[in-house]
C-alpha cells in the first residue's frame, strides 16, 4: 500500500502543470529491462514555429548497475531530415550514490539533450536509442522526453 502511494505522488508530481511544457512521453518497462533492440518512440506536431529546449526524463530503479547512461536522440522532421543528438547524465557520482531525485528505490533523472533551439512547424518523431554495448539495460523503469518552450530575450 506504502508503494501505491508514493507512486501515486510520484505521478501526479510529474503531471503538475508546466506551462512551457509543448508535448511530452515516456514509455515503460514493464520488466524493468530496455532491450539493446527496442527504441522508444514518440511523435508530436507544432503549429507554429518554435523555439524549445529538448528534455530527456528517465527513471530508473536502485540497483541500476552503472555510473553514466548513455543514448542518442534520432529527431526527424516531416522531410524526414535526421538529427543524431547524444544524451549522457550521471547516474552515481565517485562515492557510488545516485544522482537523482531519490524516493525510496525510484531514482528519476531530468536533463537538456537540446538547448534552446528553433523548430520548425510541423510533424516530428524522436527515437531513443540506449547505448549499452553488452546488450540489455537493466533497472530501467521509463524513458521519454519533455519538448519546453523557450522565450527569446
Amino acid at each position: 500500500m506504502k508503494k501505491l502511494i508514493v507512486l501515486f505522488v510520484m505521478a501526479s508530481q510529474l503531471i503538475a502543470c508546466d506551462k512551457s511544457k509543448i508535448a511530452n512521453d515516456r514509455v515503460s518497462f514493464d520488466t524493468l529491462v530496455w532491450n539493446k533492440n527496442e527504441k522508444a518512440n514518440f511523435e508530436f506536431t507544432l503549429a507554429e514555429n518554435q523555439n524549445v529546449n529538448l528534455d530527456i526524463e528517465l527513471r530508473i530503479s536502485a540497483g541500476f548497475p552503472y555510473r553514466q547512461f548513455k543514448g542518442k536522440v534520432l529527431l526527424t522532421n516531416a522531410q524526414q531530415q535526421r538529427v543524431e543528438i547524444p544524451i549522457q547524465t550521471t547516474i552515481r557520482d565517485k562515492d557510488l550514490k545516485y544522482t537523482g531525485e531519490q524516493m525510496g528505490d525510484i531514482i528519476d533523472y531530468h536533463w537538456t539533450a537540446k538547448a534552446d533551439t528553433t523548430l520548425p512547424s510541423g510533424k516530428y518523431t524522436i527515437e531513443l536509442v540506449q547505448l549499452l554495448e553488452s546488450g540489455d539495460l537493466p533497472f530501467i523503469m521509463e524513458i521519454g522526453y519533455a519538448l519546453k518552450s523557450v522565450s527569446k530575450k
